[in-house]
């Protein structure tokens, strides 16, 4: 009984998620109820799975790397054209806070790695040459499920497009920002695996040539 009252509540954590993400996607709360209803589905354990099956992301997860990041201020003094310049404007422009999340506790592989997740988003976004606007997430959503085959993307996108019918808006540019997201997945190396941390100074263009990442070409989407 306690594992299927458990269980229950998990999914209404999720069910509350989704439904408050496609009311509002920028309201990130929304993905964050979405993390934890899904933390202790099993089909999120096979995703760890899947996610500890590539070497690279394995070793840095048994490594548990957690370098010590400058502030936004200091990085967006390097080069024009490097990591730390181009994700430290774009979040500056924008006012984001690149330590907006919850804090997670570390238990173990599963959730370093989705704390890593989180933690590198922002360069992610950088990376891939996916915007902010709801295209953006949804096009790097398709990106992160072809990389580590997580559910929440999965949730995403399918509450993405829901709201984006019920502002009875053209969902085309959505739909390509998704397709472009899928075919830019796959790259040599996994993005999840990258010390990011220890690449600022390298231009944006050396690094994705460098990972065998194409940048998406993709129209921002507007309400």
């Amino acid at each position: 009984m306690e594992v299927n009252a458990a269980f229950k509540l998990s999914l209404l954590e999720t069910l509350k998620g989704f439904v408050h993400f496609a009311e509002n996607p920028g309201n990130t709360a929304s993905v964050f109820e979405l993390q934890k209803g899904l933390s202790d589905n099993p089909i999120s354990m096979r995703c760890v799975e899947y996610m500890m099956s590539q070497p690279e992301v394995r070793a840095l997860a048994e490594e548990m790397y957690q370098p010590m990041r400058p502030s936004l201020n200091e990085l967006v003094k390097y080069d024009t054209g490097s990591l730390a310049h181009q994700y430290a404007k774009s979040l500056l422009d924008a006012g984001f806070d690149p330590d907006f999340f919850e804090v997670i506790e570390i238990k173990g592989p599963g959730t370093y790695l989705d704390l890593r997740a989180r933690q590198t988003h922002d360069i992610w976004h950088v990376m891939t040459g996916f915007g902010t606007d709801l295209g953006g997430e949804l096009g790097l959503q398709a990106f992160q499920l072809s990389q580590i085959y997580t559910p929440l993307s999965i949730l995403l996108m399918s509450s993405g497009l829901l709201h984006g019918v019920s502002l009875g808006a053209d969902l085309e540019p959505l739909l390509h920002a998704i397709q472009e997201g899928f075919r830019i997945g796959k790259t040599k190396t996994p993005l999840l695996s990258v010390k990011w941390e220890e690449h600022w100074e390298k231009p944006v263009a050396l690094l994705r040539e460098e990972l065998g990442l194409e940048s998406a070409n993709y129209t921002p989407f507007t309400e």
